[in-house]
């Protein structure tokens, strides 16, 4: 299967398990601002999400984003959903997802940014891998279903 069908089918993955969880499904026809889907929560909010599958045996757990300027897309309503090898969704806030703690920015040469989130890699800051120390996020819908929080998941 080449990159391309295995992003649609992580993408259709994850746009399952969201129907399951009783969200309303609205895609983007075209993906050039990074949003996938835009979705409503049961509270009726709307949330814009970017999936990101990887399916190597090499990194199973390593997803990569990408942005076309130098904005790096921390919003509120901003979340990344990245689906590993097993099959597991975690399920980030954007600024979690980039927060320097557990993800490295380098710059691309065609301008913007590349972020690297690595869940097996160990920052020198932590002597846990990121996969622990971001566990709380591991197949939590919650995150979405819950927004606007009330809770943990806020934006600091």
């Amino acid at each position: 299967m080449n990159t391309i069908r295995k992003g649609r089918f992580g993408e259709y993955f994850v746009i399952q398990r969201l129907i399951e969880q009783g969200f309303d499904i609205y895609p983007s026809l075209v993906d050039d601002r990074g949003v996938d889907l835009v979705v409503r929560n049961p509270q009726g909010a709307y949330l814009e999400i970017q999936i990101k599958s990887v399916w190597s045996e090499k990194t199973p757990e390593w997803f990569q984003l990408q942005t076309q300027n130098e904005e790096i897309p921390i919003r509120e309503n901003f979340f990344i959903i990245c689906l590993d090898k097993s099959q597991d969704c975690w399920v980030f806030p954007s600024n979690i997802f980039f927060d320097s703690k557990y993800t490295t920015k380098s710059t691309r040469k065609k301008g913007g940014f590349t972020f690297d989130l690595n869940l097996a890699t160990t920052k020198r800051t932590s002597h846990k891998p990121n996969r622990e120390l971001l566990k709380d996020y591991k197949n939590n819908w919650n995150v979405l279903l819950n927004f606007p929080w009330q809770n943990k998941y806020a934006a600091s």
